[in-house]
């Protein structure tokens, strides 16, 4: 066939790809119990996007601040989304093989990290 070596890091990354999808039907099953099936899932949605946009958004707000042109009210609505909800930038394995800082560790020590 195509000879393509099978790496660790696939595992790694369904695995990741795995507590994504729990977390994300752990919301849906709670609001699916509070509100009709189609505001459940639109809620699902937005919390899934939304938590992957978070770390970002917390890092627009913090480079704008320097600038002053932000309203402090936004920087406290940012802080407490990125607090609150799930922070799925983290369980990305983009972050592991492009960041240079996370070199020093090890696979093992990387995906406990990103589980506990």
């Amino acid at each position: 066939m195509h000879n393509i070596p099978v790496e660790i890091y696939y595992f790694q990354a369904i695995l990741l790809s795995y507590v994504k999808i729990l977390v994300v039907l752990s919301f849906l099953i709670f609001f699916s119990t509070l509100v009709s099936p189609f505001l459940s899932l639109l809620s699902s949605l937005f919390i899934y996007f939304v938590s992957h946009a978070s770390a970002f958004m917390l890092f627009f707000t913090k480079m704008r601040k320097s600038n002053e042109d932000i309203n402090p009210f936004m920087e406290y609505i940012m802080q407490f989304i990125y607090y609150i909800l799930p922070n799925f930038h983290d369980l990305s394995m983009k972050e592991y093989f492009l960041s240079p800082y996370l070199s020093n560790y090890t696979d093992t020590h990387f995906m406990l990290s990103l589980i506990a």
